[in-house]
């Protein structure tokens, strides 16, 4: 596992957690766009929301980040430079 997501991940006491901004950032170098979640997301019916995952496999381990974009209420246009902010969550679950 690389350093810098060892340091970020070794701070963390529990699981699902909200991340720093840079923390975010720094784990999104090295994660991989969840491809499932891509598909299942063109499939819905509604996108309303700009959200994504990214993974990040690790032996039995695997990493679970979510990038979640903040727009001003009522935004009728969800883009990225529409985007007031970003929240960063990761999760950890291990393989069956």
């Amino acid at each position: 596992m690389k350093l810098e997501i060892t340091e970020i991940i070794l701070k963390k006491d529990h699981f699902p957690c909200v991340l720093k901004k840079v923390e975010g950032q720094i784990l999104k170098k090295y994660f991989k766009a969840d491809e499932t979640f891509i598909k299942n997301r063109c499939n819905r019916n509604h996108i309303d929301d700009l959200e994504f995952r990214y993974i990040y496999k690790e032996d039995e381990d695997v990493f679970i980040l979510i990038e979640e974009y903040l727009f001003k209420e009522n935004e009728a246009i969800l883009n990225l430079e529409n985007a007031i902010g970003v929240n960063y969550y990761l999760n950890k679950t291990t393989k069956n």
